[in-house]
Formats: C-alpha cells, sequence, structure tokens
C-alpha cells in the first residue's frame, strides 16, 4: 500500500513515519515537507519530496503521487508561534488543499486529518485553535460532496505523550515542555482517555488509512455522522 504523509519531522508525524517503516503492508510512503528527514534516511520504501507551497501541487508531483491510497495529514504548528493568519492557513488552508489535490489519486482516496481535542466545528468556542481545528474538519468531511471518491476521518488525540525524542527532528516548544511536565502525568494517572502515546496513536492512524474508510458506527468519542473520533476511540483502535 502507498500512502502519502506530511508532518514527518513533528511528533505524531514521525511516530507514525516509524510505524509504516515497520509495517510490511505498508510498501511505499511519500513524505511531502519541506526540509529532509532524518527518520527517513536510508529507508528504500520511503521518498521525502521537497515542496515549499502546500496550498498548489503540480501536476508532475501529483503523477508521482498516483495510485496512493491514502494520507495521513499530520502537518500542524502551535497557535503560540504564529499569528492569527498564519495560523489559519497552516492549520485550515494546508489541509484542505492537501485533500482536494489527492482526492482523484485513486478510486478510493482516505485522508486522516490529525485535530485535537477541543476541536469545535459548530465555531461556538472562544478559543483559535478549537475554532480553526474544527472549521478544518467541517470543510474536510464538506469536501465528500464534491469528491465521491474521497474518504476523510479527523481525529482528535487530545495530549500526546512522546515516546522517544527520536521521533522527531525539532526541538520542543516551550508549552510542549510545560505541557509534558505538568499536566501529562496527571492525566496519565487521572485522565487516560485525554492522552495517548505516540506509539499507539501511530499504529492507531495507520490502521485507520489502512481500512476500508467506511464511517464508524454511533458511540461514545465518535462524532460527524462516524468521521470523527476523540482520544478514547483512538486508544481503542490501538488496544492502549
Amino acid at each position: 500500500m502507498h500512502i502519502i504523509l506530511t508532518g514527518a519531522t513533528g511528533t505524531c508525524g514521525g511516530a507514525v513515519l516509524q510505524h509504516c517503516i515497520s509495517t510490511p503492508a505498508i510498501t511505499r510512503v511519500t513524505v511531502i515537507a519541506r526540509r529532509p528527514v532524518k527518520l527517513a534516511e536510508g529507508q528504500e520504501k520511503v521518498k521525502v519530496v521537497l515542496h515549499d507551497d502546500f496550498t498548489h501541487y503540480s501536476q508532475p508531483l501529483l503523477d508521482q503521487l498516483k495510485g496512493a491510497e491514502g494520507c495521513i495529514w499530520a502537518l500542524g504548528i502551535s497557535q503560540t508561534l504564529v499569528n492569527k493568519e498564519e495560523y489559519v492557513k497552516i492549520t485550515h488552508d494546508y489541509a484542505i488543499e492537501g485533500a482536494r489535490a489527492f482526492a482523484t489519486l485513486n478510486e478510493s482516496f482516505k485522508f486522516i486529518y490529525v485535530s485535537g481535542e477541543g476541536a469545535d466545528p459548530s465555531g461556538r468556542t472562544s478559543t483559535l485553535f478549537g475554532k480553526v481545528k474544527g472549521q478544518t474538519e467541517k470543510d474536510l468531511h464538506n469536501l465528500q460532496v464534491t469528491f465521491p471518491t474521497l474518504r476523510t476521518f479527523a481525529v482528535r488525540p487530545g495530549l500526546i505523550d512522546p515516546e522517544g525524542d527520536h521521533l522527531k527532528d525539532r526541538s520542543r516548544t516551550t508549552l510542549e515542555v510545560t505541557m509534558q511536565t505538568f499536566v501529562a502525568p496527571i492525566l496519565r494517572r487521572f485522565g487516560k482517555g485525554s492522552i495517548i502515546g505516540t506509539r499507539p496513536l501511530a499504529k492507531a492512524l495507520v490502521d485507520l488509512v489502512m481500512g476500508d474508510g467506511n464511517p464508524f458506527p454511533p458511540g461514545p468519542g465518535v462524532e460527524a455522522d462516524g468521521k470523527t473520533l476523540s482520544c478514547s476511540v483512538l486508544r481503542k483502535l490501538s488496544r492502549v
């Protein structure tokens, strides 16, 4: 199976790449990134395509991606690191344009968007994170009307608990350090449904992109007619 991956130098994307490398059923991974990815070096089934403009995909690039069956979109940035306009562009616009461009690569294409707990498609939340992530989820799911071949999922992993800093190429932000130092220990003990390690998260995402693309049945943690999954559902998928 050939899949596309973005965000491979981040905490989540790095873990996904590592899991793909060790999964025999994944035979080819095309990583779209702005810079080289250390984890991909020397890996025969991984190809890194350096790409600057995530709002545009040329036909020669799409020709390279033809036949891919799915994408795990782990590209993202903290709202504390950029202004509002840039945050919307990276979080919403990049994902939407990626889904549009990839939708016709295969007769059935799965697009897995890594969102986050607190995303609010209704827009009633007061947080920028919640509004933008929620709007992105909503717009992605609506793309299926225009592109019947597209199968979208939005996943909300909550706090991601890194298992080995070798999984990412960049240093952690101050916010990440604070969350891991003070919040993660509390959630590990009292709020397991709101935290997930990078390894089980990667397994859940890869299993999802390898699946049939059908919506999940109604149940706790399942929203948007079976296409948006909470952290607790991801934990069950990875059997944590």
